[in-house]
């Protein structure tokens, strides 16, 4: 990893990284390279963004966290839904006081109604949540189908996911454009973006 030191010149962070069930590298690979990742942040002290596959993928990427990252380390869990383990989220919220966690398209799951209907409480019980949350768009993929392809890009994949956000949480004085400005104060916080 060192050699690749010189290389990037100016670094925001380590990642896209972390585990995926569904990959066609093994898991034993995946990790190893996980591991020398998570060192590599902690040595150039940069934000990590994580993403994982496979709710088994879910614990053992904490646990990982928690023995390379101290727990002030800035980090942004990219993708979460209705498909990832919230216990191990919630955990991760917990012991990472700088962390976030990205919510987009994925988070409409129209096909499983349990599941997002657990979804839906827990980001209603997150203490603060609003303060935890990055927008993300993951365009072109995650089109929810509600919006035909021509309209779907990457500022209507973060607005409706902001109103539907919105829709979920029910509080009020909350609406779609302080959503949008919360995550993008969170956005600043996270990658240290002035």
């Amino acid at each position: 990893m060192n050699k690749y030191n010189n290389i990037i010149v100016e670094k925001v962070a380590i990642g896209e990284c972390g585990l995926d069930s569904t990959s066609s590298f093994s898991f034993e690979l995946q990790l190893t390279l996980f591991k020398m990742q998570l060192r590599l942040a902690a040595q150039l002290n940069l934000p990590v963004v994580l993403h994982g596959r496979g709710i088994e993928s879910f614990n053992l990427m904490f646990n990982e966290l928690k023995l390379h990252l101290n727990p002030t380390h800035r980090i942004h869990w990219h993708c979460i839904n209705p498909k990832s383990d919230l216990n191990v989220i919630t955990a991760f919220l917990n012991y990472f006081k700088n962390s976030y966690i990205g919510l987009n398209c994925s988070i409409f799951s129209h096909d499983d109604f349990e599941s997002q209907t657990l979804f839906h409480k827990w980001l209603v019980s997150v203490e603060n949540i609003i303060y935890k949350i990055i927008l993300e768009t993951d365009f072109p993929f995650l089109k929810p189908s509600i919006l035909e392809s021509k309209q779907y890009n990457p500022i209507s994949g973060i607005t409706y996911t902001a109103q539907h956000f919105v829709n979920i949480l029910r509080k009020k004085n909350l609406n779609t454009t302080k959503i949008i400005d919360q995550s993008n104060k969170n956005i600043q916080q996270m990658y240290g973006i002035d």
